[in-house]
C-alpha cells in the first residue's frame, strides 16, 4: 500500500522503486559510518588513556608542589571530558540511526 500517490500527466507512479533503492544506500552509508565512528571511538579510548595515563605520571613526579598537582588532575579530568563526549557522540549517532530507520552503526 503506498501512503503517496505520484503522477505526472495524469499516470500514477508506484514509489516502491524509490524506496527499494533508498534502502540499498542507506545499507552501505550505514556500514562506512559506523566503522568510521567505531574507529573514531577506539582512537579516542586510546588517546583518554595515555593522557589519564600521562596526568597520574604527573601526579606522582610532582613531589606535592600544588602547581603541579593541579596541573595532573586537570590533564586526568579534562580525559575524562574528553572520553564522556566521544561515548555520547556514539551515543547520540546510534539514536539518530534508529530515529531516521537507518542502521548508520552497522545493526
Amino acid at each position: 500500500m503506498n501512503k503517496i500517490a505520484l503522477s505526472i500527466g495524469g499516470v500514477p507512479i508506484g514509489t516502491g522503486g524509490v524506496q527499494n533503492i533508498a534502502r540499498g544506500a542507506g545499507s552501505l552509508g550505514g556500514n562506512i559510518i559506523g566503522w568510521a565512528s567505531a574507529l573514531f571511538l577506539f582512537v579516542i579510548i586510546l588517546v583518554c588513556l595515555f593522557f589519564m595515563i600521562y596526568g597520574g605520571i604527573r601526579w606522582i613526579m610532582s613531589n606535592g608542589e600544588e602547581k603541579n598537582v593541579e596541573g595532573a588532575r586537570n590533564t586526568i579530568v579534562n580525559a575524562a571530558i574528553g572520553l564522556a563526549i566521544a561515548f555520547l557522540a556514539y551515543f547520540f549517532v546510534n539514536i539518530a540511526g534508529a530515529f531516521l530507520h537507518v542502521p548508520l552503526l552497522g545493526k
